[in-house]
């Protein structure tokens, strides 16, 4: 897929709540030719981030920010809890405990982080591959 030098971006204000993870998936389809083969990356941690404000922070408004280029896909979750360090989180557990959000944006992200001011952010960037060079017959 060939993507021009345009930028679309999608910003999203939510309820929270158990649903508000697919309502945040369903929205992100209208970027879906953006991400491209990233897609489904990028709707794994969408859903991992808006479950954490949902399940960990109790917001009760979430924004999105997502916008997607040639070169970087960017994603930015934000809601008002309290936070948390980063360097303190937990490891998964296989025994239905959880703690596989932020291990799964660790993992699948090219660079992640927060930000704290009026609210709470949790972002991250998955960098495209550059296509393989096709040889010249």
């Amino acid at each position: 897929m060939t993507l021009g030098a345009v930028q679309e971006t999608l910003t999203l204000r939510l309820s929270g709540g158990p649903t508000a993870p697919a309502r945040a998936r369903t929205a992100l389809c209208s970027l879906d030719r953006s991400f491209g083969e990233l897609r489904d990356d990028v709707h794994l941690l969408v859903s991992e981030l808006v479950s954490n404000s949902v399940i960990h922070a109790g917001a009760q408004q979430i924004e999105l920010h997502a916008s997607a280029d040639p070169q970087v896909v960017r994603v930015e979750v934000a809601d008002a809890g309290p936070g948390f360090d980063e360097r303190a989180r937990r490891e998964p557990s296989f025994s239905g405990e959880g703690g596989f959000g932020l291990f799964l944006v660790d993992k699948v992200a090219s660079r992640w982080g927060t930000n704290r001011d009026a609210s709470t952010q949790v972002w991250f960037e998955i960098e495209r591959r550059p296509a393989p060079v096709q040889p010249t017959a």
